[in-house]
């Protein structure tokens, strides 16, 4: 087990980097957005495009990894979704940024299923188990972590989307300098949705559920928070608060001023 863990250390890596540098910028756009002004719906709307082309990622992204291979198809994958971060402060446009975040969620389904590939290719009946647990405990702690970052720097401005992408480029590091060799592809049988569900229906419905109530806590929940008013550890840094104790030490010199 410890050998096959240290021959996916770099993997590990980038998993780590990536992970952290996407669940950053999923809570850093949902602030951004509530600092914007835009209505919840509108938020839910355009947050909502990142699952649209992440499903169509799964469908798509496979036929990109068979034709150049595994670390290829990261290092091309990661590139288009770091390319779509810095994009985002540029223009601040509803529709620009649904169409960054199918773009987006496309990029990142094409990276988990690198990822997770890379993993079940060193996985046998005796660990895998154990190698896939390890896998979600490395997923969401650095998901936990990237969303720690927010307190780094101010949502309205370009600094922590400039962090984001410098997170996700550096993930390409440890893949294109490790020596191990990638996953060999093999043609596979796909599995259609009307398949899956008469295989078993209540695995299709429960991950159907719990996609629908997760991505709605991770796009909403920054939002929901904001806007009632729970301490983000960023609320120093919102510009509203900044106007807010303007304007009321401009009332309190007034007042204070002799007539």
């Amino acid at each position: 087990m410890q050998k096959t863990i240290v021959s996916l250390s770099s993997l590990i890596v980038s998993i780590i980097l990536l992970i952290m540098g996407n669940a950053f910028l999923m809570t850093l756009l949902g602030l951004r957005l509530s600092l914007e002004e835009f209505s919840a719906s509108v938020i839910g709307w355009i947050l909502a495009f990142y699952s649209i082309g992440f499903v169509a990622g799964t469908l798509y992204a496979g036929r990109i990894i068979e034709k150049v291979g595994h670390i290829r198809a990261f290092a091309f994958f990661a590139a288009a979704l770091s390319a779509s971060i810095l994009i985002y402060p540029m223009a601040i446009e509803a529709n620009l940024w649904g169409g960054l975040r199918a773009l987006g969620g496309f990029a990142m389904a094409g990276l988990m299923i690198v990822m997770e590939s890379w993993f079940s290719s060193k996985a046998d009946n005796r660990n895998r188990a154990s190698l896939f647990a390890i896998y979600q405990i490395i997923f969401f702690l650095s998901t936990a972590g990237g969303q720690v970052l927010i307190r780094v720097a101010d949502p309205a401005g370009f600094i922590p989307f400039s962090l984001a992408a410098i997170l996700v480029v550096l993930a390409l590091t440890p893949l294109s300098l490790t020596r191990r060799e990638s996953p060999s592809i093999t043609e596979t049988e796909r599995l259609s949705l009307t398949s899956l569900y008469r295989k078993s229906p209540a695995g299709t419905l429960g991950a159907l559920i719990a996609g629908l109530l997760i991505s709605a806590f991770y796009a909403m929940g920054p939002v929901y928070a904001d806007r009632i008013g729970l301490e983000l550890g960023v609320s120093e840094l919102d510009p509203r608060n900044t106007e807010f104790e303007e304007h009321s030490t401009t009332g309190t010199d007034e007042e204070t001023e002799p007539r």
